[in-house]
């Protein structure tokens, strides 16, 4: 909706990945937020799930270039000084692949996957069903 009222000739593919993701983790029951480094590096989504298992999320549309690559996984990596517990996630367009990030596993993962996750779709149907 935001595209249809934008000035832009191009739609903001990245904004709106992020707005996709962000409605996604609200659709699995997580409670959302952003987080700040002592650096001052954002990193997009804090989740927590009912389970109380974390996912630290940064969005990306397009990782290929080195520098944006760079900066996306510099903030989960200091994220995890703090956050040591979560899982580490980058989600993107296309790109594929198990980094290792200084001390933190971070999961580069295509939007398409992480949005058809059968895991995540299977725990949501459990806790749909505990509330009917």
């Amino acid at each position: 909706m935001a595209a249809s009222f934008s000035l832009a000739r191009e739609p903001e593919v990245g904004h709106l990945l992020e707005n996709c993701i962000f409605v996604e983790l609200c659709r699995r029951d997580a409670r959302v937020t952003y987080f700040t480094t002592q650096s001052g590096y954002e990193v997009d989504f804090v989740a927590e799930y009912p389970d109380k298992s974390m996912d630290i999320i940064q969005v990306s549309a397009d990782v290929s270039n080195r520098v944006t690559g760079n900066r996306e996984c510099r903030a989960l990596e200091e994220a995890s000084f703090s956050l040591p517990n979560a899982r580490f996630i980058l989600i993107n367009l296309r790109e594929e692949a198990e980094l290792d990030v200084g001390n933190v596993k971070v999961n580069m993962i295509p939007a398409w996957k992480w949005l058809t996750d059968r895991k995540s779709l299977i725990g949501l149907m459990a806790s749909t069903l505990r509330r009917v």
